[in-house]
């Protein structure tokens, strides 16, 4: 029997595995400061990411008059991208939520990916705001 624990289903059709880790380019859960995390079950580590390493710039994603909670989706090359308005520790303008994988997923895909990452979720649940997906 296969394990679909792991597995986002549409219409009764199974159409994509979750990848059990994401990217992430902001606060931590308590403290302002953005910067690149690697998430995977309930831990997130800081990891070697920076600006040149990615085909996209994670603070300029976002125009500066979007209300928080806002989003956008990307492709850039391999990678499918949410960008978020604001930040779960971080109330200055500016801020911003940034979750991103190398796998070709969709809006809806992505957001899945994201909740099912307990430490994701938990950066989703405790922004002070309603995330408009």
């Amino acid at each position: 029997m296969e394990n679909t624990s792991n597995t986002h289903k549409h219409a009764n059709e199974v159409y994509s595995v979750l990848p059990a880790v994401l990217d992430y380019f902001g606060t931590d859960i308590d403290c302002a400061g953005h910067f690149f995390w690697q998430l995977e079950g309930n831990r997130m580590r800081k990891t070697d990411c920076w600006f040149n390493k990615i085909p996209f710039n994670p603070e300029e994603l976002l125009p500066s008059n979007m209300p928080k909670g806002s989003i956008k989706y990307f492709r850039v090359e391999k990678y499918a991208i949410i960008a978020i308005v604001g930040s779960c520790a971080d109330n200055r303008n500016g801020t911003k939520s940034v979750f991103w994988t190398d796998k070709e997923v969709k809006l809806g895909d992505l957001k899945a990916i994201i909740l099912s990452i307990p430490i994701a979720k938990k950066i989703i649940e405790t922004m002070p705001f309603d995330v408009a997906w």
